[in-house]
């Protein structure tokens, strides 16, 4: 687990959400796993070696995975650590992903995130976040949730008459 989320409280996420490097140390913490760490190699997709991670400061998490025969055997395979996860293609912070999380977990309307995170935003000199981007996570979010729930229910009732 976790350590932040040991005794979890709204001071923590506080803690979490306090700078975008915290929020990014979050997501790449091997208990939460949203997002794989550098330690957390994927093989390469071209010849399926093991990849290593290397520093690129333009990616959102510092790195990207690149194949370890690069140079003996030409092979240029790149792995992004975001490929296949929660966080593709996301063209906001890790800040605000997590902020959007949390109100969607705490079944906040989307007009009032919305609100809430351009204000958010506004104190951290950023521009305003689109409704749309609010609305296109919540229902990501909800399609993961109707995902998990699908695989992880439980049969209710007695013999014969199971609920799911």
């Amino acid at each position: 687990m976790h350590p932040q989320l040991h005794n979890f409280s709204l001071m923590t996420w506080g803690e979490i959400l306090a700078t975008e490097e915290s929020a990014r140390d979050f997501l790449l913490h091997p208990a939460i796993n949203l997002v794989p760490d550098r330690d957390q190699t994927p093989d390469c997709p071209q010849c399926g070696s093991q990849m290593k991670a290397i520093s690129n400061k333009n990616k959102k998490f510092g790195f990207i995975f690149v194949c370890s025969q690069k140079y003996k055997t030409k092979c240029n395979g790149k792995v992004c650590p975001t490929q296949g996860t929660f966080m593709e293609g996301a063209k906001i912070g890790c800040q605000d992903i997590l902020a959007i999380i949390f109100a969607f977990v705490l079944r906040m309307g989307i007009v009032f995130t919305h609100r809430q995170i351009n204000q958010w935003r506004s104190k951290r000199n950023l521009k305003s976040m689109s409704s749309e981007t609010i609305v296109d996570y919540f229902c990501y979010l909800r399609e993961i949730a109707e995902v998990v729930a699908s695989h992880n229910s439980k049969k209710l009732g007695g013999f014969g008459n199971y609920y799911y």
